[in-house]
């Protein structure tokens, strides 16, 4: 049962770098909705427009453009729509087995998540040109559990990757041009992945045979994010952000329950969960004094995802290539003033997907994604703002193209062709309230 533990194992631990996609709302596994305000405009052109204590999280710089000290809670209700459909897998045991995978079609494996946020902003000097800021954020993650008879089992079965993220920030308004922040990133990761085993037997792969593991593991790093907010005109903002991407360390153990009711094994592990390093410019011009379009480019590191480095408690080390390549976002959002108490927004984002075919995982069903938003933010008094927001994202259609290989010692071997093709989209609704003390 050694081997069969080691080579589980480490498809386990591999799996923690990866499970963090589909329930969260950016191509990749970045959760982009941090502020409601700016939801409303698919993002576009966040870190120039400092609007609120959300700013922290998009470009500290814009602190120290608040007017005073402040709070802001933000939910969002995430309701993502994904399904995979088999287009002809196959596999292969030492017992004499070849032929198509058992299993059918997956059911949308996702349910309705919320995910919250909260700031605040106060400033530390009397002129106001020093600015601390306080971010509490998920900004990556991923929930999900396919039905346990799916043909893609023997890849995933269910996925919970989080990652909270508390950030104090500081920023400096150098002048009335020229503003500066950075903030220390001190994140929690935890994980907890689950796929089957199939049975070597000549009898093949079936859900009565399967056998299972289960991977869980944790991890608190650091990292750090700064930014710089340049107005050379009044009606003219530009902001430049950098979020270094936190390297964790995930340790837990990986559980093994062999197939045909086998041997059950704990064997302790970890995997390294390198999150992106993510570079943005952004822009806002003010047309008029009632109409503002801003824009962004945001570039990510997703190749850090291509080699994934595993170690086991006996030393033993592997690696698994994963092909993710570099992407760029991009948005284009508008926002009218309609009186004293309403602003109405709308925007676009088309946000590439870091997976590739031959690589991509049930546990990643990702593909390039269209951003649809409309937004409205009501003004009730010179303290308290409402934003609401909603978005619907489309994603499209990827096909999926792996070989999974099983080793359990003495001769036992399984192999499995998963072959599919992945759709699905994303409705987000989305609620936040600001209070200036």
């Amino acid at each position: 049962m050694r081997n069969l533990s080691l080579s589980c194992a480490a498809f386990a631990l591999i799996g923690a770098g990866l499970a963090t996609t589909q329930d969260a709302q950016a191509a990749g596994f970045y959760i982009q909705e941090q502020s409601t305000y700016h939801q409303g405009m698919s993002f576009a052109g966040a870190a120039a427009d400092p609007v609120d204590a959300s700013t922290a999280f998009y470009n500290p710089a814009g602190l120290a453009h608040l007017d005073r000290a402040q709070v802001q809670i933000g939910t969002n209700l995430l309701i993502p729509n994904s399904k995979i459909k088999d287009t002809g897998s196959t596999a292969t045991t030492a017992g004499g087995f070849n032929g198509a995978l058992s299993g059918g079609d997956s059911t949308n494996p996702y349910d309705p998540t919320v995910v919250p946020n909260i700031y605040a902003a106060y400033p530390v000097s009397e002129d106001k040109s020093w600015w601390l800021g306080f971010a509490l954020t998920a900004p990556f993650g991923l929930t999900n559990e396919y039905n346990d008879d799916y043909f893609g089992r023997y890849d995933s079965t269910q996925s919970n990757l989080k990652v909270l993220d508390f950030a104090p920030t500081l920023s400096w308004k150098m002048n009335d041009k020229l503003s500066f922040g950075v903030g220390i990133d001190v994140q929690y990761a935890d994980a907890q992945l689950e796929n089957a085993l199939p049975t070597p037997s000549a009898a093949g792969p079936s859900v009565s045979t399967d056998g299972r593991q289960d991977l869980s593991g944790d991890d608190v790093s650091l990292g750090y994010n700064a930014g710089l907010l340049w107005t050379p005109t009044d009606d003219w903002r530009v902001g430049l952000h950098y979020r270094n991407g936190v390297a964790h360390d995930l340790e837990g153990r990986v559980v093994i329950v062999a197939p045909n009711g086998g041997a059950i094994n704990t064997i302790p592990g970890g995997a390294e969960l390198d999150l992106p390093n993510i570079a943005t410019a952004a822009a806002a011009y003010d047309i008029t004094d009632k109409l503002t379009v801003q824009g962004h480019l945001i570039w990510f590191g997703w190749s850090e995802f291509d080699d994934i480095p595993v170690r086991l408690i006996n030393n033993t080390t592997s690696s698994t290539a994963q092909n993710y390549k570099d992407t760029v976002a991009a948005a284009l959002g508008f926002k009218y003033k309609l009186d004293d108490q309403w602003e109405l927004k709308a925007g676009f984002q088309y946000d590439e997907t870091p997976t590739e075919d031959g690589y991509r995982s049930t546990r990643t069903p990702d593909g390039d994604r269209n951003w649809y938003s409309l937004g409205a933010t009501y003004k009730l008094n010179d303290k308290v703002s409402f934003d609401i927001a909603g978005t619907y994202i489309d994603i499209s259609e990827e096909k999926i193209d792996l070989t999974k290989n099983f080793n359990y010692g003495g001769g036992q071997t399984a192999s499995v062709d998963i072959n599919g093709e992945t759709e699905g989209d994303v409705a987000i609704v989305s609620f936040g309230v600001n209070y200036k003390f």
